[in-house]
């Protein structure tokens, strides 16, 4: 499970399969030339259509993403599906990639302050993962801005942080759990049987609106 640009990416795996072991490569694709592997990733395009759909209407005017300074392939299919959304709007709204250094609750309050003070504050923030979404519910309520009648925020992953958030915070659940076992399983038959049992598999995610992004 990688994170890096992609070519960094690509070459790591192109090393670690020059080792003569079966390869699962977790949430990123499986490079062509490596034959003995599996690929396991969550539909986190599909996540970031489902935010999308959800968050973009006629008020929406100013949408900050949150993203960690390390490239991962889930954020990048997340912004993805959120972007494919956006080209179809007749009145898109203007996105800003705004990028949160470790994704730690001090570098997301200092990576938002520095983007309201060039940009003005947001109506609309995606958080790439939950903590960085309860951050910036942390920076708006700082500022006096009610949630989510000034702004409106969402998170990815569903674990259990999403809970403490007040108002309880939208958020898509992934399949964390079950590409662990699903990764487990592919490669217990890849050692019994001499061969994967797949090339790729897409494990699907689940949208779960709440108060944080309420109409």
């Amino acid at each position: 499970m990688l994170s890096g640009a992609e070519a960094e990416r690509r070459e790591t795996l192109k090393q670690v399969a020059s080792l003569g072991q079966p390869v699962v490569v977790i949430q990123d694709a499986l490079p062509e030339e490596i034959s003995d592997g599996c690929s396991l990733i969550q539909d986190d395009f599909a996540g970031g259509v489902h935010l999308a759909r959800h968050l973009f209407d006629v008020r929406a005017k100013h949408v900050a993403l949150l993203a960690p300074r390390a490239e991962w392939p889930a954020m990048e299919r997340r912004e993805a599906g959120i972007r494919s959304v956006l080209v179809r709007l007749a009145r898109p709204p203007a996105l800003h990639l705004v990028r949160c250094g470790d994704e730690s609750f001090d570098a997301t309050q200092r990576a938002l302050e520095r983007h309201a003070t060039e940009n003005g504050i947001p109506d609309v923030i995606i958080g790439g993962n939950d903590q960085m979404a309860i951050a910036a519910m942390k920076f708006a309520t700082s500022r006096g801005l009610k949630l989510p009648e000034e702004v409106r925020v969402t998170g990815f992953n569903g674990l259990a942080i999403w809970r403490y958030a007040t108002p309880e915070l939208t958020t898509v659940f992934s399949s964390a759990y079950e590409l662990g076992e699903a990764a487990g399983k592919a490669i217990l038959t890849r050692l019994e049987t001499g061969s994967f049992p797949y090339r790729t598999q897409s494990l699907p995610v689940r949208f779960a609106p709440n108060r944080s992004s309420a109409g």
